[in-house]
């Protein structure tokens, strides 16, 4: 005898053919997940639309650029970069700096920073 168990989705009752089986059908298998998928996306794209944003603002001022590039603090605050989101910490010549993927944001003093690519 097969147990009966309760859709995640929606609630309705079934019989349980096997033992990880969760949902009454496939259908609502599916929409499940992409429901919890389009949440997790929903609630991360603030940080990644920003992120991105960044990045673009960077890889605009280091086109043609091979070594690093000093640029006034107010300059990228006026082209709409966000000095409170980065991606991760990394090491530059034995201290850490915060990154834009591959980019990091050195401060030289408090008007400028020096925008180097990894």
């Amino acid at each position: 005898m097969c147990p009966i168990l309760s859709d995640l989705l929606t609630g309705e009752k079934f019989e349980q053919l096997k033992s990880s089986q969760k949902f009454a059908n496939s259908n609502n298998r599916i929409r499940y997940w992409n429901n919890a998928q389009k949440e997790l996306r929903s609630k991360l794209a603030k940080d990644n639309n920003a992120l991105l944003k960044n990045y673009k603002i960077l890889t605009q001022i280091m086109a043609g650029q091979s070594a690093g590039v000093i640029v006034n603090k107010e300059y990228l605050r006026g082209m709409g970069f966000s000095y409170v989101i980065f991606n991760n910490w990394d090491q530059y010549a034995g201290k850490s700096y915060p990154c834009v993927y591959d980019f990091f944001i050195i401060p030289v003093d408090n008007y400028t920073v020096n925008i180097i690519r990894k």
